[in-house]
Formats: C-alpha cells, sequence, structure tokens
C-alpha cells in the first residue's frame, strides 16, 4: 500500500511542484485490514521502518513519520525532506539517476544471467561500479557528510559521494533491480553507527561492505580502484568488526527496528582471494612460489586493472612471499610501482600486495578528446570524453601541463582539478588561468615497448584565462623566496624629438593588481599607469618583491619605442611556522603537540597546521614526514602526508615497537619540513609497550584454597600486551589486595581495609604469592594496576577473589 502510494505521488503534477507548506504530508497510504484482523503499533513501526530500509529509490521521503489506526484500516504518512522542497532540487537528482541507472542495471543484470560468472560477479560488477564513481563524502571539517544527499542514492548518481548509508542503499538498489536477492543491513561498524549488505549467491548468504572496500584513492591509470576485503568475508571474521542491530535494538534510548538475518556463510570460498586463487595462508618456498605466482597470473579478474595477493600477514610469510613468488610475478611481465617499490596496504585480512596487469593485448593506435578547446568558470565543472581506436581496450590517463610547456603538472593543478572516470574527465576551474588537459592510452605508458606514446591534448582556458603565471613566488617563507628577477629582452630604444633631436628612451617597470594597458605620451614619450600593486613592489631592475598573497600584472616599457610587456607573478603564500596539532585548522596552545604518546602496535594522526602572518597557507604547499634519525625507523614508521575533506594536511604515525633489551620506552623525533618554504616543525613520539590485559595461572596443581593460618599458593601473571608480548612490558605494575573490592578514582587506587590475605609480587619473574593471614577464614579481592609509563594513565585489572571459605576464584 505505501509502495502504490509512492508511485501515484512521482507521477503527479504534485511531485513536480515545490513544497511551500513544511507541515503538509506529501504522502497518505491507507491499507484495509482484512475482516477480524488488526496491526500493533509496534507491527506498523517496522513495517514503516524495513520499506524506508527497503526502497531506496524514494530518497527524498523524511526520517520521520507516523500513523494511525482506525477501525478496520492504517494510514501511514510521510513528509518530504526539507532538502527536497524544491523541485529543481529533486529533478537534478532523477536525471542524474535515469542518465546513469538503466545502463548500469542491464550491465548487472547480463552478467547475472551469464552462466559462467552469475550473481556472484553481477554483484561484483555493482561493488565495482559504485567505487569508482565516488568517493566518500567528507564535510569541511574532515567528518563524515551529514547532508542529506551523502544519505542516499542521491550523492551516488550525481557524483559527491556518499557515507554507508548511500553506499549501501545504492548498491541495494542496483541489485534488487538485476535480480539478485540481498538485505540492507543497519548497525554498529567499528563501534560506530554503520550500513553494509547481504546478498544471496548460489543459495547461500553473503556480508560484503562496499564502503569499507572504497580506498577513496586514485589509481595510476586515472580509475578509482577497488579492494575487496569485505566482499563476502566470512561471517566470523566481519563480525570481528560488525554488529548488525536486531528485531527491537535501542539506540540512545529509542528503539530501532533491525531485523533478523538470514544464517551467512563462514567460508572462505567466495571472497575475492579464494575466487581468484590468489590467496595462500602458509609459507612460500622455492618450490612452492613459482607455483603459485603462475595460478595468480593465470586467473586474471575479468574486469579489474589490479589484483589484490592476499598472504598470511606473519613475519615469516611476508619475506617468504616477498623473496619467491614478487619475483616470479615480475618475470611474468607483472609490473609494480616503480617509485614506492612494492606496496604492501595491512587490511584485517593480511598484508595486500598491489600488482599492476600484463600487458594490454590491444593496445590504441588513436585517441582524440571530445573537445579541440573546453573554457570553464572559476568553480564551474565540465565534463569531456577520450575516444579510443575501435576495438582497443587501452585504459585513458589523464594529465594536465602548463599552456606555456614550462613547469610540472603541479604548476597546472593550480589553475584546474581533474577527477578522471574512465574515459572521461571531469574538470573544475580552480583560478583565472590557461592549462593543456592531455590523454594518454595506458598501454603506451611503457607496457608496449619503445613506441611514442599515444596522446590527445585540449587547451582549457579558465575564467577570464589571460597567460598561466610566468613567475611564482613564496611568499612568508625564507627570504629566498620572498623576491626574484623578471627576465625580460624590452631595451631602451632611442628616439627623435619633433625638432630630429635623438635622445635617449628609458625602460620603465610597474606592477598592478590588475590587467592594464600602459598609457604612453606620444610627443615626451613618458608613460603612466593606475594604481601600484599592494601585492608586491618592482624595482627599476625587475626585481619583485611579494608583499602578501595574490596575481600581480608586472609591465616592462620602452620609452623609446613606446612598447611594453606584460608579465603575469603569482604570489602563493608559504608558511613562516608550521605548528603540529592533534585536530585539523588549530592553533591553540594546548593543541599544539610537542610530544604525543602512540602505544606499540598502534596508529596515532597528527594535523599539520601552517601558519602565515596575514591570510592562509596556499593549498599547494607541500610537505613531508620523517623519523630524524634513520636507525630509529625500527620503532616508528611515518606515512606520507595527506589531505583529509577538508584540505587540511596530516600524516599518520605508526608505532612499531619499544627497546625490548630494557623493556623501557622510545622517544623517536619526527620532523616535517615545508617543500616550498623550507620550514620545520617536529613531535616527538613516545612508543611504549603497555598491558591490555592479564590473568593469574596457578603454579603447580595445588587446590585454590587459603583454608589455613600461613598457608600460601604461588600464582604466574600472564600479560596480553599491545604488541602481544606475554613477557615484556613498559608499564609499571603493583599488586592490591582489598576488602570486597578495588576501585581506580581518577588514576589512584583505592583498597579497602581489613582484607588479611597477603600478596607478594616479583614483577622480574612475573611470579604472585598469596598467604592466608592469621584468619583463616579470609576475605579479599586482588588486583593489578598497570601504570603507563608514557601517559601516567593507570590500568586496573581484577586477578583474584577468595571468599570467606578461602576458596581463591580466578577473575
Amino acid at each position: 500500500a505505501i509502495g502504490k502510494a509512492m508511485e501515484s505521488f512521482i507521477n503527479s503534477d504534485a511531485y513536480r511542484t515545490d513544497i511551500t507548506d513544511a507541515g503538509k504530508v506529501v504522502v497518505k497510504a491507507t491499507y484495509e485490514l482484512p475482516q477480524g484482523a488488526s496491526l500493533t503499533e509496534d507491527q506498523i513501526s517496522k513495517v514503516m521502518t524495513r520499506f524506508s530500509y527497503s526502497c531506496p529509490k524514494y530518497y527524498w521521503i523524511n526520517t520521520h513519520y507516523s500513523y494511525s489506526i482506525r477501525s478496520g484500516s492504517v494510514q501511514a504518512n510521510f513528509w518530504m525532506n526539507p532538502y527536497y522542497y524544491s523541485y529543481a532540487s529533486r529533478k537534478a537528482v532523477d536525471d542524474a539517476v535515469n542518465a546513469t541507472l538503466t545502463n548500469w542495471v542491464e550491465e548487472i543484470a547480463e552478467i547475472a544471467e551469464d552462466a559462467n560468472k552469475g550473481a556472484y560477479y553481477a554483484a561484483l560488477k555493482a561493488h565495482d561500479l559504485i567505487i569508482r564513481t565516488i568517493d566518500y563524502a567528507y564535510d569541511s571539517s574532515g567528518n563524515a557528510e551529514t547532508a542529506v544527499w551523502a544519505h542516499s542514492i542521491a550523492g551516488v548518481f550525481t557524483g559527491q559521494g556518499a557515507v554507508c548509508e548511500g553506499y549501501s542503499k545504492c548498491f541495494e538498489y542496483l541489485l534488487t533491480l538485476a535480480g539478485i536477492p540481498n538485505i540492507y543491513v543497519v548497525g554498529y561498524g567499528g563501534g560506530e553507527g554503520h550500513a553494509w549488505s547481504a546478498i544471496q549467491i548460489d543459495e547461500a548468504w553473503y556480508l560484503c561492505d562496499v564502503t569499507w572496500d572504497d580506498p577513496n584513492e586514485d589509481t595510476q591509470i586515472g580509475l578509482n580502484d577497488s579492494n575487496y576485503t569485505y566482499f563476502c568475508m566470512p561471517k566470523s571474521l566481519f563480525g570481528e568488526k560488525h554488529e548488525a542491530w536486531g528485531e527491537n535494538t535501542r539506540v540512545s534510548g529509542t528503539k530501532v527496528y533491525g531485523y533478523t538475518l538470514p544464517a551467512c556463510s563462514d567460508s572462505m570460498d567466495h571472497t575475492f582471494y579464494v575466487k581468484h586463487q590468489s590467496y595462500s595462508n602458509e609459507t612460500f618456498t622455492e618450490q612452492t612460489g613459482p607455483d603459485f605466482a603462475g595460478q595468480v597470473v593465470n586467473s586474471r579478474y575479468w574486469d579489474s586493472d589490479f589484483l589484490y595477493i592476499i598472504y598470511s600477514p606473519d613475519n615469516a610469510a611476508t619475506q617468504s612471499f616477498l623473496r619467491y613468488v614478487v619475483p616470479a610475478l615480475v618475470e611474468a611481465g607483472w609490473d609494480h610501482d616503480p617509485d614506492d617499490g612494492l606496496t604492501v596496504k595491512v587490511t584485517n585480512y593480511g598484508r595486500l600486495l598491489k600488482v599492476a596487469l600484463p600487458p594490454i593485448e590491444h593496445p590504441a593506435t588513436s585517441i582524440e578528446i571530445s573537445a579541440e578547446s573546453l573554457e570553464v568558470a572559476v568553480s564551474e565543472s565540465k565534463t569531456v570524453r577520450a575516444v579510443l581506436s575501435e576495438g582497443s581496450d587501452d585504459r585513458v590517463v589523464w594529465s594536465v601541463r602548463p599552456a606555456n610547456g614550462e613547469g610540472t603538472e603541479k604548476d597546472a593543478l593550480r589553475y584546474v582539478s581533474i577527477t578522471a572516470r574512465g574515459n572521461d574527465v571531469v574538470v573544475i576551474g580552480r583560478r583565472n588561468g590557461q592549462v593543456v588537459l592531455v590523454a594518454t592510452a595506458y598501454s603506451s605508458l611503457g607496457n608496449s615497448g619503445d613506441e611514442d606514446p599515444v596522446t590527445a591534448s585540449c587547451n582549457v582556458k579558465v575564467g577570464t584565462g589571460g597567460s598561466s603565471a610566468d613567475y611564482l613566488i613564496w611568499q612568508n617563507g625564507t627570504k629566498d623566496y620572498k623576491k626574484t628577477t623578471i627576465t625580460t629582452d624590452v631595451r631602451a630604444t632611442n628616439w627623435k624629438d619633433s625638432k630630429g633631436k635623438t635622445k635617449k628612451g628609458k625602460v620603465v617597470w610597474f606592477a598592478s593588481d590588475t590587467r592594464i594597458t600602459p598609457s604612453f605620451d606620444l610627443e615626451k614619450h613618458g608613460v603612466t599607469f593606475g594604481e601600484k600593486s599592494t601585492r608586491a613592489a618592482v624595482s627599476s631592475k625587475g626585481i619583485i618583491t611579494a608583499k602578501q598573497a595574490g596575481t600581480v600584472y608586472v609591465y616592462v616599457c620602452d620609452t623609446g619605442g613606446m612598447t611594453f610587456k606584460e608579465y603575469v607573478v603569482e604570489i602563493a603564500a608559504a608558511p613562516s611556522k608550521l605548528f603540529l596539532t592533534r585536530k585539523a585548522n588549530t592553533t591553540e596552545k594546548e593543541d599544539i603537540l610537542k610530544k604525543i604518546s602512540i602505544n606499540a602496535g598502534y596508529t596515532g594522526k597528527v594535523y599539520i597546521t601552517p601558519y602565515v602572518k596575514e591570510g592562509t597557507a596556499d593549498p599547494d604547499c607541500t610537505y613531508t614526514a620523517t623519523v630524524s634519525k634513520p636507525e630509529q625507523e625500527k620503532y616508528v614508521s611515518v606515512g606520507s602526508v595527506m589531505y583529509d575533506g577538508s584540505g587540511t594536511p596530516y600524516f599518520e604515525i605508526t608505532a612499531l615497537d619499544f627497546d625490548q633489551a630494557k623493556t623501557k620506552t622510545v622517544q623517536v623525533k619526527v620532523e616535517v619540513i615545508c617543500t616550498e618554504s623550507g620550514k620545520k616543525g617536529s613531535v616527538t613520539v613516545v612508543v611504549g609497550n603497555p598491558v591490555v590485559g592479564a590473568s593469574a595461572v596457578q603454579d603447580g596443581t595445588k587446590e585454590l584454597k587459603l583454608a589455613k593460618k600461613k598457608e600460601s599458593l604461588v600464582f604466574d601473571i600472564k600479560l596480553e600486551t599491545a604488541l602481544g608480548n606475554t613477557e615484556k612490558t613498559t608499564d609499571k605494575m603493583k599488586v592490591y589486595v582489598g576488602n570486597t573490592q578495588i576501585t581506580l578514582d581518577e588514576k589512584k587506587v583505592e583498597a579497602d581495609k581489613g582484607a588479611t590475605v597477603k600478596a607478594k609480587f616479583n614483577p622480574k619473574t612475573m611470579k604472585l604469592t598469596l598467604t592466608a593471614g592469621k584468619d583463616a577464614e579470609a576475605t579479599a579481592v586482588v588486583s593489578i594496576a598497570f601504570i603507563n609509563s608514557a601517559t601516567k594513565g593507570v590500568k586496573l585489572i581484577r586477578l583474584m577473589s577468595v571468599d570467606a571459605a578461602g576458596n581463591v576464584n580466578l577473575r
């Protein structure tokens, strides 16, 4: 009944008009109950919640609804989300959906009907289409986007991006339309609200998380590649970080209506890695390594640009994999990134090695771009397409270069940003200027011999255009960056006055914030300009001194020949100081990091806040973060500098090990430098190996009882630490005995009095001895406190209790 009412609404004139009444119910669905039947409020709520979960087509409905129970009928009421009150906003989404949906569904359905592929590959195709179309949506602060479009199919089809709701609802929509049974699942992922999917393949159910399979980074061939870690992952492994909401789960006191899921497979058989014979959980040898590599080469995934190979995460398997399998893959024609070497990515499943595919079988002989030239305004986006020669299975690599042929791609990206989507590319104007857009066939990038690359180009003019900057000055950095000298071929020439007398011309320099035309005096051969630049000054020798960021137009004039040349100088703000902080975009003293404690085996995030006296640092500034003493890299690993959703640079530090020889923390200095200004910042990382769990094990076979005066029991204390090391920890340890309870109050351990059991603990041998006091009928609890030597935080773990009869109960 609800579905019919929804369809009736979107096919009516009411859908094609703006909503002006904020309280208006846009859909009323009435259901006539069979005679004698009834529905409880709980049942109605479940129906309406499941409808909103299971019908992603109606992206515009609000999250709240109401219902009324009348004699013999039920009425369900739905409102429009305020974000979509305007019909234009709905039409924009509808047009985007209509432009893509049919082709996607036909492609998925065709695969599903193929006897050699079926539902598995069809679901995999839907998975890849979503991931290659969008990235995870972050707001300007780097948090998950809260805008309505990110939580529905709208964000996917418009290309804006999505959060887990959008990924999973789009996956559900595509599979349902293609006839593949599936369920949209809600619950907790990594301890936070999350959404994922269950799909039916070969009469069994499997769990998939499309969101967590999106690496959110462009591959070297201009596509958003897919991970497959959470595609048909076994239930037991999937459940380590996912917990579905049940029939009547409460979240923050409010009942949410989940549902009981079908029994899902716990088999590895449908994982990408087993399906494509690229999984091994054993140590490779000189004999088995090449055989495994051969399996991988022969199992090329039919629609993938990269293959992820999974192998055991322990060090022995890692070393043998790199030693025996990788050389065999390279010898077989596979390639890897020459800059990074072998890129190993850590996931829940183990370590993944990304290897490029062998040479393409049908390389392109030609390539054309759909536009010879392109004009785009600042903040405007336009799409162009590359067309390859017929029959080519090449991929297209998109790049840009400066219009004047000087500089790097990074210089060109100051004027535009590009987002590649297969053979299409979206060009967004960033600032006035001109660049050249280049499309290159993938097989010509060194994979097909020594032939020249097959390329095509397109001139792009942004805003008012003009020329790209002739000179770039990094202002607010070191002194060397604040001045530059313009090299010019303009020279002073002589001229004759009205009496025929020869006079010398002059070379005159002038800087303006706007583009001007110098005005010459035809009789006196003088020159006048407009207002001087506030952003830079120019000397009589053509030396530019930067004052503030922006574009400056510099003119050099010959008053003799009354000619001039224009030079465009761009002044970019590079930081004069670097602050390392706990969160993005802050210079608050309490947030500035001088020292950070990261437990061994864990990762911490550090933000870089560039300081500029006036204005903000140019977003194109680059930064590197490294361990200042290379010999300490065994303790700390520093990741590449990346950027969050708001464009704030950050890097991650992974603590690898502590000083095991001396059983103490290690202090490692991590240094950050701005490439453009040379300014530095640093943070000291303190790495320890704290205890995360502890237990007591009886030493011997004595009965666990302290019923007699001075009777003793000896226990071994077993530790579980951040690195899993049961023998060594950087924590300080102390055992406490109390009568009935021991508490931790603001890092202070409080044990009540009156316990007659005495404890003696030796941290070197990890032996704990309990002895009964003068009262044989002892009552006590025994706990051990661990004091983190880096943070001074205290963790209290209860080891055992002794009841009134002297019985010892571990934990």
